[in-house]
């Protein structure tokens, strides 16, 4: 059950029907790949308004239960993200996804800000589907694509330098950044 490497450590399976290959002898013993449906004798695809229901699922460490925890929906939200954070264009409107604020360093070098909704777990690493996907924004108007980047990430923050081709920003003034073109931007803290 205790695995260090990329085989199955565990696997917990619902099945809504199986056939007899898969049933097994025994539902108090472990069984091989073909007993995964041990006992299981309702077919609910058999009638066209069967269903499935399910809730209050939890699985514990050891021998001993624990009461069920009820989290809601912006607490596993939180949790989830302290591993991975995403942001990425949707191509739902023309507003895109806004990635960071920031300041023009010099005419071509934007240095912007990405504070994460929840504190990592560790450093995270910052990955970026294309550059192409990466546009600046200078002073509300006008857009520069990115050429190159370059990242320093906290488990709070990632400072972002962007360098553009185009001269038109002007040091000092505020830039911000968005990923557009169905793009996505992974802040990436897995174990």
């Amino acid at each position: 059950m205790n695995t260090t490497d990329n085989d199955h450590g565990l696997r917990v399976w619902f099945f809504q029907a199986a056939g007899s290959d898969y049933k097994g002898e025994s539902s108090n013993t472990w069984g091989g790949t073909s007993h995964r449906a041990i006992g299981q004798d309702v077919n609910l695809y058999d009638t066209v308004n069967n269903y499935f229901q399910i809730t209050g699922v939890q699985l514990e460490v050891g021998d001993t239960a624990t009461p069920f925890e009820h989290r809601s929906y912006g607490d596993e939200l939180a949790r989830c993200q302290r591993y991975a954070y995403v942001i990425e264009d949707n191509n739902i409107s023309s507003a895109n996804a806004m990635t960071g604020l920031g300041f023009w360093n010099t005419t071509t070098q934007a240095r912007n800000f990405l504070q994460y909704p929840v504190t990592m777990r560790t450093i995270p690493t910052f990955s970026v589907d294309s550059l192409s996907n990466i546009t600046q924004l200078q002073v509300g108007v006008d857009y520069h694509a990115v050429t190159a980047a370059s990242t320093v990430s906290e488990t709070n923050i990632t400072s972002m330098l962007f360098i553009t081709t185009s001269t038109n920003g002007t040091a000092a003034d505020v830039t911000a950044c968005r990923v557009e073109n169905g793009g996505k931007v992974i802040i990436d803290a897995e174990l």
